[in-house]
């Protein structure tokens, strides 16, 4: 069960938080702008359309690899949580 800290509900704020752990005092956080996730959509949007346009063959595919589509979900699923931290300045 989550403690609440106030009477907003179970989650707390950074500073309540860095106040509850001493090992955080001195952390900024440092959030990604919503406007960043706003581009990021609209660049997977338009990369992915020629893909979803694109004219099939009345021919069925003999083998599907269901697994491929795991793949690319895996890739996009972890290129987003890279993107979540500054990692490139460090």
């Amino acid at each position: 069960m989550v403690e609440s800290c106030d009477s907003a509900g179970p989650l707390m704020t950074a500073a309540a938080l860095r106040a509850r752990i001493p090992q955080l005092q001195g952390v900024e956080s440092k959030s990604v702008p919503g406007y960043a996730y706003a581009v990021l959509a609209a660049g997977w949007a338009i990369w992915l359309t020629p893909f979803l346009r694109a004219r099939r063959h009345q021919e069925r595919a003999r083998v599907i690899d269901r697994r491929a589509r795991w793949g690319v979900l895996l890739v996009a699923v972890s290129y987003s949580l890279l993107w979540q931290n500054s990692f490139w300045a460090r």
